[in-house]
């Protein structure tokens, strides 16, 4: 049952890259990104194992979807959508952490290239805000009492803070830089 929660994941992720593709750029995109997405064998590989992390592929084109969909559209319901599933990212795999900052850097890109941007749509970042921060409260205030849950496994995991690249420099004599890059 578990594998079966992954490959939903993988097989919605594929839709969203063809919603998010022919939103940006048109149908052909759309269907080639989604065509890329569901051939590499990374996605197929996560998608076939009862893991939490393939929720990614789901998460990423959504979450960007849904938000270029309201700076396009400029409704309300749109904004809040948007700001529910921008939120709704802090549930799921770590990874998908990260769209929060996507999505702060797409609306801040927004903000910049268009002056007007802020004047015409302030009510509606406030409604994406507000529908934010609802989901996300519970969450934050949690993670507010217990910071360390917060970035646990980046601490337990990532070699520039689990004590690995500072052990092994100093037992192989190599630089931090190279051992880094060989990692990469």
């Amino acid at each position: 049952a578990l594998r079966a929660v992954s490959a939903l994941e993988g097989t919605l992720g594929v839709l969203f890259v063809y919603l998010l593709g022919r939103q940006i750029a048109g149908r052909a995109v759309g269907f080639f990104a989604a065509g890329f997405a569901a051939t590499l064998p990374l996605h197929l590989h996560f998608s076939r194992l009862g893991g939490s992390n393939v929720v990614d592929g789901l998460t990423g084109p959504l979450v960007l979807g849904l938000t270029l969909r309201a700076i396009r559209k400029g409704r309300v319901a749109d904004y809040l959508w948007a700001g529910l599933a921008t939120g709704g990212a802090l549930y799921v795999y770590l990874g998908s952490r990260l769209v929060i900052v996507l999505v702060a850097g797409v609306l801040g890109w927004q903000v910049f290239r268009e002056r007007r941007f802020l004047q015409t749509h302030g009510a509606h970042l406030l409604a994406f805000a507000a529908s934010f921060l609802f989901v996300t409260a519970p969450t934050a205030v949690f993670f507010v009492k217990f910071p360390d849950v917060f970035m646990g496994r980046i601490r337990s995991q990532s070699i520039l803070h689990n004590g690995w690249l500072r052990d092994t420099a100093a037992r192989t004599g190599r630089a931090e830089l190279d051992l880094v890059l060989e990692q990469l």
